[in-house]
């Protein structure tokens, strides 16, 4: 299901995000959070699926240009981090990765809904070894999955993570820790819970040993007059922008360990 805006997105997690109380005075917690969210497919996790797609589709025709090859996996050990409906894993198990570990937190109902579904009624002839795993970010040295899979991933994808900012640092730190030396990191996030959200994001992920290959932020709606993609300089502010057009951007961003 894919969330209707706002009224499925950008008012409830804006007041989750924040930890505002509610109406009957309690206070908004992640964990309900996760049960609103979690099964739906984001804009962010379309993105990492048709960018996959596609470059596996250029490969196999050899015509794969230096733009799409970013999106590579044949070949790639695959985590998903925050997986909700898992479609990046899925497409990345269909485009020949080597293995795909589909994760989320071991409170979200996807874990053996949406996750566990998708799995089996998509994946059932793939060669690609498919794993689901519940997993806390932030939880390294105590998780014994976690110890024995440490620098192991050639490829985290992370599609609208990061609407808890608290939550930051944990993943961050968890990118690090699951990242193969030469590995790479897809970041890809919408703005329906506001720009400076994402933008303290990058901030804490340049802070904490990451460095911004590329970055840019893609038009969710429209498209160049030869059906490719419209993109812009990513910002970290844009001044005077509105609800209505936030909503239709994204940022786009690969990462990897700085040197």
């Amino acid at each position: 299901m894919v969330p209707s805006y706002p009224s499925q997105s950008e008012r409830r997690s804006e007041k989750i995000a924040a930890g505002l109380p509610s109406e009957d005075g309690s206070v908004n917690t992640v964990d309900e959070g996760r049960k609103l969210f979690a099964h739906m497919l984001w804009s962010a996790a379309m993105v990492v699926a048709e960018g996959v797609e596609k470059a596996d589709t250029l490969a196999a025709r050899g015509e794969l240009d230096a733009d799409t090859a970013m999106w590579t996996v044949r070949g790639e050990r695959v985590l998903e981090l925050g997986a909700g409906a898992a479609l990046p894993s899925v497409i990345c198990a269909r485009a020949h990765a080597a293995a795909v570990t589909i994760t989320d937190h071991p409170s979200s109902p996807a874990l053996t809904g949406a996750i566990d579904f998708n799995i089996r009624r998509n994946l059932a002839t793939t060669e690609t070894k498919v794993t689901s795993q519940p997993h806390k970010w932030g939880t390294l040295e105590s998780d014994p999955w976690a110890v024995a899979h440490r620098g192991t991933f050639t490829r985290i994808i992370a599609a609208d993570c990061y609407w808890v900012r608290s939550q930051h640092e944990n993943l961050v730190r968890t990118m690090n820790w699951f990242l193969a030396p030469s590995g790479k990191v897809w970041v890809v996030a919408g703005f329906h819970t506001g720009r400076a959200i994402v933008a303290w994001f990058f901030e804490t992920a340049v802070q904490n040993g990451l460095k911004i290959e590329r970055i840019y932020e893609r038009d969710l709606i429209a498209t160049s007059e030869d059906g490719g993609e419209v993109r812009r300089e990513w910002m970290p502010e844009r001044e005077g922008e509105g609800p209505e057009n936030r909503r239709r951007w994204c940022v786009v961003a690969l990462l990897r360990r700085r040197e």
